[in-house]
């Protein structure tokens, strides 16, 4: 009831001192003030449309990026996008001024609503007031948090350009390898990011205050437990950088995972295998078991040795056998002529002999793709010379049978003995 009671001694006093003859000069006054600062609005706003189309004129054109020696610190766009923030800011401050002048004056002009906008300009006062006082007490410790963050950014900016100056070779360091370079700088970066933090922290709004340290207390465990995995592979990631292991597209075998390297990251390593499967494998993982790097020989000279086994049997030639071997490796396409194929006898067994062929090759991503084409042509060669690839097992009877010599090294006139059958006595007492 209170409220209406006043609401109805409002409106008695308003009604009493209403005069039609000032109510409509006010109004025609609140219109012309209205269309007034809307024209000033439409000029200020062209105004800054022709500020935004000469800064992007000047992008293409009049900007020159601001640089270092050879390195350029903030490119023409970056200087363009730093203007047109700064222009936007500067046209909605000037769009709020418009408008708390425009309701200033138009409410000022009608004694029922003049003191609202005593009132109102009351309230801002004090509000901008105390937030005036707020702010410059503050003012110091914004102060670090700003400038904390303008050397964070400028600093890793920097760090960006020399490190990705290292790895595209420009900038070189004796010792400091260019596949170093941006593991490094995600390094760097993220303690640039870990100081900046610890500096910025204690000067943030409410950082001393019981719910903040409790949040951060929360955050502080929730890290701490659900970090371990990550942080070893963060530091597997680290040694694997810089002990060289690998790289990008290189070919490598870690433990039973055969592919190409498609991505090295601190906490994985991406292989993408002959199937185009690809397989995630943490760091830790890689870091425990052993990597054959098949990439890494066959860029330098003489090449990556491929190399495939074969058993024939004694009554082959060996000459023919290597030969036809050396032949095969020959006719593969990405077997290298120059140093030649060269086969090794690996062992001499019971029944065979075991040859191995080795060939040069530089394209160590397509080994599997070789290796068929090589056994392609051993197949192949072996069959246009009627030699069978098996793995021969004998059960001879020594005097009866010939021996498994090549007939160029059997002795002049040699015969195989004859079967002789001897009688065995004993056997159930009598003579067979």
């Amino acid at each position: 009831m209170s409220i209406f009671n006043n609401i109805l001694e409002w409106l008695d006093q308003n009604l009493a001192a209403f005069d039609p003859e000032k109510a409509s000069q006010a109004a025609i006054a609140a219109i012309l003030i209205t269309i007034l600062v809307y024209l000033i609005f439409r000029v200020w706003r062209r105004l800054i449309r022709r500020f935004e189309t000469r800064i992007e004129a000047a992008r293409e054109n009049t900007l020159k990026p601001l640089r270092f020696q050879n390195m350029d610190i903030l490119s023409a766009d970056d200087l363009a996008s730093l203007f047109s923030s700064a222009l936007r800011v500067v046209y909605w401050l000037g769009v709020t001024v418009l408008v708390l002048f425009n309701i200033n004056v138009v409410f000022g002009l009608f004694p029922a609503t003049r003191g609202v906008v005593v009132a109102l300009i009351d309230m801002l006062i004090d509000t901008f007031t105390a937030m005036g006082e707020t702010f410059i007490t503050y003012l110091p410790k914004l102060a670090i948090i700003l400038l904390t963050a303008a050397i964070t950014f400028y600093a890793i900016r920097i760090a960006r350009l020399i490190f990705h100056g290292i790895a595209t070779r420009r900038i070189t360091i004796k010792g400091f390898f260019p596949e170093w370079a941006m593991p490094t700088f995600g390094l760097v970066r993220l303690l640039i990011i870990a100081v900046a933090f610890v500096l910025i922290l204690p000067n943030l709004p409410a950082a001393h205050s019981p719910a903040f340290r409790g949040v951060s207390i929360f955050v502080a465990i929730l890290v701490s437990l659900g970090s371990t995995a990550a942080v070893a592979n963060m530091i597997s990631g680290v040694v694997l950088t810089y002990t060289r292991a690998f790289k990008i597209g290189d070919r490598v075998r870690i433990a039973d995972t055969l592919g190409d390297v498609a991505e090295k990251s601190l906490f994985v390593t991406r292989i993408i295998t002959p199937k185009n499967v690809e397989i995630a494998i943490p760091n830790s993982l890689v870091l425990a078991n052993h990597v054959i790097n098949y990439s890494s020989r066959a860029r330098r000279e003489p090449g990556l040795i491929l190399h495939s086994s074969v058993t024939i049997g004694y009554d082959v030639p060996r000459e023919a056998v290597e030969r036809l071997l050396i032949e095969a490796a020959g006719s593969t396409p990405e077997i290298e002529i120059d140093p030649p194929p060269f086969v090794l006898i690996t062992s001499l067994d019971d029944f065979y002999i075991n040859y191995e062929i080795n060939a040069y090759t530089k394209r160590a991503r397509l080994m599997t793709a070789t290796y068929s084409e090589l056994h392609s042509h051993i197949v192949d060669r072996f069959n246009e010379e009627g030699i069978e690839i098996m793995s021969p097992h004998y059960s001879a009877i020594r005097d009866g049978n010939q021996i498994t010599l090549p007939e160029e090294h059997l002795p002049k006139n040699y015969e195989p003995a004859p079967f002789t059958f001897k009688p065995l006595e004993g056997l159930l007492g009598r003579k067979i």
